[in-house]
């Protein structure tokens, strides 16, 4: 997130809400405001790319066969 905020150049003052994303930096300004009020929320994003960029910027995991949480498998 550091990086992002860093390349878009976001400042303290653009973190508010909009009420739709259409570009990934409208997504990371919309995530780190929710992160400042210390809540969550709801957007739409009108971009399904958007996401999908944002998205291939973090490594992911995939699991297999992991029984539910607190749940041993027999």
């Amino acid at each position: 997130m550091e990086q992002l905020v860093g390349e878009y150049q976001i400042r303290d003052a653009e973190l508010t809400s909009s009420t739709t994303v259409t570009k990934e930096r409208e997504l990371v300004i919309s995530i780190l405001a929710y992160l400042k009020k210390g809540g969550g929320g709801e957007h739409f994003v009108a971009s399904s790319a958007c996401l999908g960029a944002f998205a291939s910027r973090f490594s992911t995991r995939t699991t297999l066969g992991a029984p539910p949480c607190g749940r041993r498998r027999r």
